[in-house]
């Protein structure tokens, strides 16, 4: 394990990655044997100036399973790195992105589904193409912390139940006590339980990634304003709270933690709500014929009758 620059970025698709490393270097660990027993047992392979090469040892293969999604995080972060994609490329694991990365860039980079690519499964109707925003995502968090708050609640976690495309984040600070009641049920079994907030997330996501298009489009739209809402408020709610937490931490805490059970509870109802108005969607929409016919020049029409789901929802 090697610490990471606070000035780069690092996206990879869980692939290996270190190639050479110095073991006596600051900010580095490692096992005792990783050097040697890949020597002793003859399988160590070495570059050009005489380092053992960590990668070609212990992997040394490439898969565009993996090493695509390394690719879509330059294209992403730092275009300027990137270049179309070469399935024989060791993609840099540490790099600068080519602009500040916000909080929004990463929700969107947990969506991504190599949209404008070739590699877009939904683009190219290809079922072999991993992503990043696949549909078995069974969860996806965003750590932010923040140096110039007290120690106890300086980490925010961005936390996203289900698969974040079609779901939404909602922020957590760690100085909470509690999470809303849908939140904190846990079941060993699997079965449906949509009194459970991670599958009334999930059964959304799964009925609007039937046709992102005209089914998932309005769901996206609509948590992507909840997010920006959230995002732009935020900061405010934790200047409240640094400045109650001086006086009496408890207060602080249970400040927050009413923020947080009542944007958890807003998103669960909402989630419900969506599923609800979305299934009636598609049970009024479940038809195969698609344009609408004249009976005065007996001819069917030229554009499709349907529009593409839009929530009543508004947000608040």
């Amino acid at each position: 394990a090697v610490r990471m620059p606070e000035d780069r970025v690092a996206v990879y698709g869980n692939q290996f990655m270190l190639r050479y490393l110095d073991p006596e270097a600051e900010g580095v660990l490692h096992s005792p044997g990783l050097f040697t027993v890949p020597e002793e047992a003859g399988l160590a392979v070495y570059g050009e100036d005489g380092r053992m090469d960590l990668f070609r040892t212990y992997a040394g293969n490439l898969s565009d399973y993996g090493n695509r999604r390394t690719w879509i995080g330059h294209r992403v972060l730092a275009p300027s790195t990137a270049g179309e994609y070469d399935g024989s490329t060791r993609y840099d694991l540490f790099y600068a992105p080519d602009k500040k990365v916000s909080v929004n860039d990463l929700m969107a980079l947990t969506r991504n589904r190599f949209e404008g690519t070739a590699f877009s499964p939904d683009e190219t109707g290809r079922g072999d193409l991993r992503v990043i925003g696949t549909e078995s995502q069974g969860t996806a968090h965003i750590l932010q912390v923040f140096d110039d708050l007290p120690a106890a609640m300086r980490a925010v976690g961005w936390l996203c139940l289900a698969n974040a495309e079609h779901s939404v984040y909602l922020p957590v600070s760690s100085l909470i006590t509690d999470t809303a009641e849908s939140f904190r049920r846990d079941s060993q079994e699997r079965s449906y339980q949509p009194e459970m907030a991670s599958i009334a997330f999930k059964r959304l996501c799964a009925l609007a990634e039937q046709d992102r298009a005209y089914y998932g489009a309005g769901v996206r739209n609509y948590w992507q304003g909840m997010e920006d809402k959230l995002l732009a408020e935020y900061p405010s709610v934790l200047t409240r709270a640094a400045g109650m937490y001086a006086a009496s931490p408890e207060d602080a805490a249970e400040y927050l933690t009413e923020y947080t059970t009542g944007a958890q509870e807003k998103a669960f109802k909402d989630a419900n709500a969506l599923f609800e108005e979305l299934l009636w969607y598609v049970m009024d929409h479940t038809d195969t014929l698609k344009y609408s016919f004249s009976y005065d020049t007996l001819t069917m029409g030229d554009t499709p009758t349907q529009a593409p789901f839009v929530p009543s929802l508004k947000l608040d």
